[in-house]
């Protein structure tokens, strides 16, 4: 478990920093109609959305309450893999070292 809270942490720095620096050097709106304009670009928003999904699906079977259910799936679809990560960081350290509990919950 200290790996995947190690990688976890780790992880939420590096989408912190990297969204930071977008915000503060790129223009969003202007640079997303360049991806979508580019094959490869689609290609890897699909692929984002994908990933982002079959992550949901964990959630979905970790989570008890369909509340819970339905604003993880607003944060990921949202905040992306910084939702992602979060969640892992919080999934983590509330298994109390428990792999079983980390994969399924309580």
């Amino acid at each position: 478990m200290k790996l995947i809270k190690g990688m976890s942490w780790s992880g939420l720095v590096m989408i912190s920093a990297a969204i930071i620096y977008g915000f503060l050097y790129a223009n969003f709106q202007i640079e997303l109609k360049e991806i979508l304009q580019l094959v490869w670009g689609r290609i890897l928003l699909l692929n984002t959305l994908v990933l982002y999904i079959l992550f949901y699906c964990w959630v979905w079977l970790r989570e008890e309450q369909n509340l819970w259910k339905l604003t993880w799936f607003i944060f990921v679809m949202a905040l992306g893999s910084y939702a992602v990560v979060l969640y892992i960081l919080i999934a983590v350290y509330r298994c109390q070292n428990d792999p079983q509990n980390f994969l399924m919950g309580k």
